[in-house]
């Protein structure tokens, strides 16, 4: 029922995470991570990703797209790349 490919090469790594863990013990952790956004300090990001691509639009347009059933105080959370690095890091 995987429709996209990222969706179906994420199933299989997962489950070959597990595997490793059943067969060879390995004591593993799947974190998934929401939206990640730029550096925090230098801005540093993929130039062709869409969610780059859609604030760089949004900042041009100096407006920010609403759906009728939206609720106007609902946010996109990201978390910037610097800072999901140090907790992974720490986490690990």
């Amino acid at each position: 029922s995987l429709k996209s490919g990222y969706a179906q090469s994420k199933w299989v790594a997962e489950r070959l995470v597990n595997e490793a863990k059943v067969k060879y013990g390995l004591d593993v952790m799947i974190h998934r991570l929401g939206l990640i956004s730029a550096h925090s300090e230098t801005g540093a990001c993929n130039p062709h990703d869409l969610y780059t691509l859609l604030f760089g639009a949004m900042m041009k347009m100096k407006c920010y797209p609403t759906h009728p059933q939206t609720p106007l105080n609902q946010h996109l959370t990201m978390l910037p790349v610097d800072v999901t690095v140090k907790s992974l890091v720490h986490l690990s």
